[in-house]
């Protein structure tokens, strides 16, 4: 299954605050499963779940903040000629 840009967003988000799943799924409230899932693009995150981790990576000091994890998108990928 492809993952949404919302799935890739989320667990880029949650990369660069630095947060375990599990501590994820704490401060959000939902099961650490629930995280996976979002992740994994077997459940799109909520609009919600999304702004916090936004909000909650704008208040971290940078020097705390991690890059995300270098991430290959192939543009051509199902293009034929």
């Amino acid at each position: 299954m492809a993952r949404s840009h919302h799935s890739v967003e989320f667990e880029e988000l949650r990369l660069k605050t630095g947060l375990t799943r599990a501590e994820t799924a704490n401060l959000l409230g939902v099961t650490e499963r629930t995280v996976v899932r979002y992740e994994g693009g077997e459940s799109r995150p909520s609009p919600i779940a999304i702004k916090w981790l936004q909000d909650y990576l704008a208040r971290l000091p940078e020097k705390r903040q991690k890059p995300a994890a270098f991430r290959f998108v192939d543009l051509f990928a199902g293009i034929s000629l």
